[in-house]
This record gives C-alpha cells, structure tokens and sequence, in this order.
C-alpha cells in the first residue's frame, strides 16, 4: 500500500527525534459553506464558530512554511466549507504561490464560481481546482449537493475549463464524484460525460471514492474491517498537517468538524514547531505499534478503507 512507504513514516522509524516536514499542508480558509451536503457534517453541531481565517494568520502559516518550499509538495487551500465564499481566497492563492510554494489547490462546488471567480482563479495561478458534482443527473446531484443548482454547477465548470483551454493556462482540474447510495450507478456515466470535457493533456483527472464517515459522525457505511488494515499506520499523521480557520491544528483531514483531537495552535508555536510537538509524537508512536484503535476517533474511522477504494481515470 503506498501509505507504507511514506517517507517521513521512515523517516520516524529511524530517528524519533528528527524533525518531520509535512509534504502537504492544508489550510482551511473559512469555515462555512453555502451547500448542506448530505454526505458532510459542518451543519451538525459543535462548539467551532463559523469564520475565515483572519488575513494576519494566514500569512503567518505561510511565513512559517515557505522555509521549508522544496520539501512540501502540495497546499490544499480547503477545509470544511466553501472557499468561494471567503473574499481573500484569490489573494491568498497569489499569496502561496509569490513564495514559491507548490501544488495549491482549492476544491470548490462550483456553484459560486460565475464568469468573474473563474477569471480570477484562473489568473490567481492555481494549480489545481477540484470540482465536487456528484452526478449526471440534475436530481441525484441536488439530493446530495443540498443548496446548490445542477444546471448552473455544471455550466460553470464547463466554462472554466473552456477559459483555461483558451487562455492556455496551466492549472490542472480534478472532477470528483463521492460515491454513496443516492448515486450509486452513475458512475460510467459521469466518467464518460467528464472525459469528453477535460484535457488530459494538463493533468486533469476524474476521481471517484467512497464516501468516509467523518469519524463516525456521518452515517456511512463501510465494509468488513481487516486485521492488516486496523493495524496499519495512517499516512496522515506523518505527511499532512491540517490548520483550522482559527489556527489549531487537527490531528487529520477526518477531524476538522469539532476537533476531537487538537495538535496545538500554530500562532502560538508555528506550524512545524505543533507538527512536531510532544502530543503528534506520541500519536505516531501509537501508530507505528499498530495500536491506533487506541484513539476513539482511529477506531471509528474509515478514511483508509474509502482511500484503498479511490479510482482514478
């Protein structure tokens, strides 16, 4: 499995004490959204307050990391919500990308992403936009995306790659389709629909998984659970680090709703100084003995069975 051969996984097995560099960083702009997705929790409730991250601490994030450039591969400019509508969200991207750093990307419904936000986000020099549509079917779509409109979520992606096709610019589209009962057998379909659209030529993709339960918060299903994969250390405690609207940082990307398990606050301390903390630390060693489950929410996640199912065309 590739999560075995991290290289920060081996890095931990041979010398506790050194220091880990995430390979991807996620940062979360604003927590909110303008969709009620029946597969996402952000409507549950929690103590976490609606927010976008305040302009000062999103430079800090950045501050901190661009040290650190050429080994961070990837910054997914997203969390749980909508980054299209937080109003510096194309400020922050040229932000990312005027100190060098690689692979930013944001994940979008698309439903707000009129003439205007393509222009800009084309022209912010994104790398890679993902664009969440759930079906071919305008009343599959709706049931899940809840809030959005089918005709204009598709129009708009459309015309967002017809713009970057035209202007000849280099960011690269990822359409995902969450797999879950409400679409089940669209798939073919939608993959057939998308592929007559994108460019592979850029790097665009079609991606399909299974839908993960949010730690347990979501009602999805999983199949049978396996001893190996119970036991097997989860990449995301060794490669990503997630920060919060208001600056903490998340144990994973399945932990973002309340969190349940928070690492530190990275104003306090920076993000590699929380990434590196007592706390992760004794994290990962329950991970690389095998003893995951341990943690409540490890236990009740299926974020690596929902990995091991991804498809990608």
């Amino acid at each position: 499995m590739a999560e075995r051969c991290s290289k920060n996984l081996q890095l931990y097995r041979s010398d506790r004490n050194e220091v880990i560099i995430p390979s991807i960083i996620q940062i979360e702009p604003v927590f909110g959204c303008n969709a009620s997705c029946i597969m996402c929790v952000i409507d549950l409730p929690t103590e976490r307050k609606k927010m976008a991250m305040p302009p000062g601490l999103f430079k800090k994030v950045v501050d901190d990391i661009a040290p650190y450039r050429d080994r961070i591969t990837q910054i997914d400019l997203f969390g749980l919500g909508e980054p299209l509508i937080d109003r510096h969200i194309f400020e922050r991207i040229r932000y990312l990308k005027s100190n060098g750093l690689r692979g930013v990307g944001i994940s979008t419904n698309a439903d707000l992403l009129d003439e205007e936000k393509q222009e800009q986000l084309l022209e912010s020099g994104v790398d890679t936009v993902i664009v969440s549509i759930e079906s071919t079917i305008k009343e599959v779509h709706e049931r899940i995306r809840v809030n959005t409109v089918f005709e204009r979520v598709v129009e708009n992606a459309e015309s967002l790659i017809r713009k970057r096709d035209s202007g000849n610019y280099g960011t690269r589209f990822v359409f995902r389709f969450i797999s879950q009962q409400t679409n089940e057998g669209n798939w073919n379909e939608y993959r057939a629909y998308w592929d007559d659209r994108i460019n592979r030529q850029k790097g665009d993709q079609i991606n399909s998984y299974n839908a993960h339960n949010w730690v347990g918060e979501a009602p999805v299903k999983v199949g049978p659970r396996t001893d190996d994969m119970e036991k097997l250390e989860c990449y995301q405690v060794f490669d990503r680090a997630f920060i919060l609207a208001d600056g903490t940082m998340s144990m994973c990307s399945c932990d973002l709703h309340h969190p349940y398990v928070a690492i530190g606050n990275v104003e306090e301390a920076g993000v590699i100084g929380v990434y590196n903390n007592q706390r992760i630390r004794d994290i990962r060693e329950l991970h690389v003995s095998g003893r995951k489950n341990t943690i409540g929410i490890c236990r009740q996640c299926n974020m690596l069975y929902s990995r091991e199912r991804k498809k990608v065309f």
